[in-house]
């Protein structure tokens, strides 16, 4: 080991006890000194209408994608009836994903009790996990709300302390 290597290895030591500094999991562990965590990625949910031509049973595993090849999952097994029933999907996979009205037709999971398929709005996407720069923007926002002294802090508004 060279001097150049011990070197990095005590900045990156150093750095991972600094939230302006550190990354990752050691910025994952700073933040729960201030009892918060980093915001996890959400699925984009989507409402799709189902016309069967007999009834059925819908699984949790059936799977239906869009005109981009994304895949949509329904959220709990259905029992259906003949006719056009309206139907919350989730994405597959986490993240900021998108689908526009009308592009989600495809049958993945093959059901020959539903003859059509698809989407009568846009879907509401979900979000990426929060990147380490935003988690310090709302770290440092955090800190904001608590910045000022606690005396002045618990007068009530418009009241000027009197300090004796």
């Amino acid at each position: 080991i060279t001097t150049f290597h011990l070197q990095d290895l005590a900045l990156y030591i150093y750095n991972a006890m600094d939230p302006d500094f550190a990354e990752g999991v050691n910025l994952d562990r700073l933040l729960k000194l201030l009892a918060r965590t980093r915001l996890p990625a959400t699925k984009s949910t989507v409402d799709i209408n189902l016309t069967l031509s007999r009834d059925a049973i819908i699984p949790i595993t059936y799977t239906v994608s869009d005109s981009n090849g994304q895949e949509w999952q329904i959220t709990s097994e259905q029992t259906l009836t003949v006719g056009t029933h309206l139907v919350t999907f989730e994405s597959v996979d986490y993240g900021f994903i998108t689908a526009e009205a009308n592009t989600i037709t495809k049958q993945v999971t093959i059901m020959t009790e539903i003859d059509s398929l698809t989407n009568p709005a846009d879907a509401v996407s979900g979000r990426d996990e929060e990147s380490d720069q935003q988690l310090r923007e709302r770290r440092n926002k955090i800190l904001e709300v608590n910045d000022g002294n606690t005396f002045v802090q618990l007068q009530p508004k418009g009241q000027t302390p009197v300090i004796s």
